[in-house]
């Protein structure tokens, strides 16, 4: 059984905004708009479990009302009034490419951690489409919002992820030369090569994903 996937924003603006869980949270509380050309999900306002968001990010539904005014400020959810209440439209595409395609239930166990992890898993996504690739904590530091100095919490990001099962981290060693005192010294150096892992591989983990919170 195929799982429906779900459009998510991959553009360098949305990747450093700092209310991606709160987008998530909402986002897998939609529905499809059926007859909107550009395939964007809907939730009526009605219908919002803030409570329930509340009590999985762990914040007050007044941070949760704030998140949300911030994100339609973005532009990322539009409110228009409809004949049935105040419906949210949630726009993911920029240009008509920077977004990426999540499985529902990936979505549903990305709610569970932060939106740094959330941000750090849309960029492999958008970027590993093709296969492993090689990326420095420095690069994925920066691409989120954050300094490059930031390397010990992109760490801590990836190793979340790999823990839930959704990618896998290939450590080697690959040699880099350096000029000191007129002479070339080669230094072995330890590099990091992401995959994504399938959505089929994904669901037939045989160990229980335990959620980790950043």
């Amino acid at each position: 059984m195929n799982e429906y996937k779900i459009g998510f924003p991959s553009d360098k603006e949305s990747l450093k905004n700092k209310n991606l869980l709160t987008y998530t949270a909402m986002l897998v509380q939609t529905n499809w708009l059926q007859g909107d050309l550009d395939e964007r999900r809907y939730l009526y306002h009605n219908k919002l479990n803030k409570e329930e968001m509340a009590k999985t990010m762990g914040v007050s539904k007044r941070t949760i009302n704030r998140n949300i005014n911030a994100l339609m400020k973005t532009g990322l959810i539009e409110a228009v009034n409809s004949e049935n209440g105040v419906v949210y439209k949630f726009n993911y595409k920029k240009d008509n490419k920077y977004f990426v395609e999540i499985e529902e239930p990936i979505l549903k166990e990305l709610v569970h951690t932060s939106t740094n992890v959330i941000a750090t898993y849309v960029l492999f996504k958008y970027h590993l489409k093709d296969g492993v690739k090689k990326m420095s904590q420095e690069y994925i530091a920066e691409e989120i919002g954050l300094s490059k100095s930031s390397t010990k919490l992109i760490r801590q990001i990836t190793h979340i992820l790999a823990k839930l099962g959704l990618i896998i981290m290939h450590k080697r060693y690959e040699i880099k030369s350096y000029e000191k005192n007129g002479k070339i010294l080669e230094i072995p150096t330890e590099v990091i090569y992401y995959e994504l892992t399938s959505f089929e591989d994904w669901q037939m983990l045989d160990e229980v994903i335990e959620r980790t919170k950043e």
